[in-house]
């Protein structure tokens, strides 16, 4: 490899524009799981909501989002639906961000609880969206879901202790989370480039490694 070439990959890297490269669309929610009560909080950029079909028609963008969110966000235990008790209002948000909230009634404070999560996936098909779940508003742990294109929907139990438990598997899980980090690479310029920097300056496999790892932790 010249050292012409190892300049225009470098050159690459740091000249290629951030906001192409991370413009993904992402959505973010909280799901409250107390008794028969579910209080969710929803929150996504300002600029994602521009892809609904009724965006161009709502006085506000978040009037836009709550309709959507109605009839794509649901709630289940076993068979039976969680109702909805109030359509999604808004909440205060950080600037450029929309966030709103509702409540769901559930039939039992036993069952297993089924979330259903289908807000952008069919409009934008790398669509990202993260999912805690807590049972109490001290809840600093709670559980974690990634929902994708291939995985709207995630059913939740608990353990003796009281802890929540997602039934989708560890293998499954794993392999949701992988795929999407292997999108999130080749859907970057940057990141391909940044990949082939580590290739080139690593004389080994251990050495890449530890460039990688030293990478990660820089960021």
């Amino acid at each position: 490899m010249t050292a012409m070439m190892r300049v225009l990959i470098f050159l690459a890297v740091f000249l290629v524009s951030p906001a192409t490269a991370h413009n993904k669309s992402l959505s973010f929610s909280q799901w409250m799981w107390n008794g028969r009560t579910i209080d969710v909080s929803f929150t996504l950029p300002a600029r994602n909501i521009t892809i609904l079909p009724n965006a161009i028609r709502a006085p506000t963008l978040a009037q836009a989002l709550g309709p959507h969110l109605d009839t794509h966000i649901g709630a289940k235990q076993v068979t039976s639906p969680c109702r909805q008790k109030a359509p999604f209002r808004e909440l205060p948000a950080q600037k450029g961000y929309i966030k709103m909230a509702t409540t769901f009634a559930c039939p039992s404070n036993a069952d297993n609880l089924t979330i259903t999560i289908n807000t952008l996936f069919d409009l934008a098909g790398s669509h990202v969206h993260f999912a805690r779940v807590i049972r109490t508003a001290n809840d600093v742990g709670g559980t974690e879901l990634l929902f994708t294109a291939n995985q709207r929907e995630f059913t939740l139990s608990t353990d003796r202790g009281g802890a929540l438990i997602a039934r989708s598997g560890f293998l499954q899980t794993l392999s949701n989370y992988f795929r999407h980090g292997v999108t999130h690479i080749l859907s970057g310029i940057d990141h391909l480039a940044f990949l082939m920097c580590l290739i080139l300056l690593a004389p080994t496999y251990r050495r890449l490694i530890v460039l990688v790892l030293s990478s990660r932790s820089a960021r």
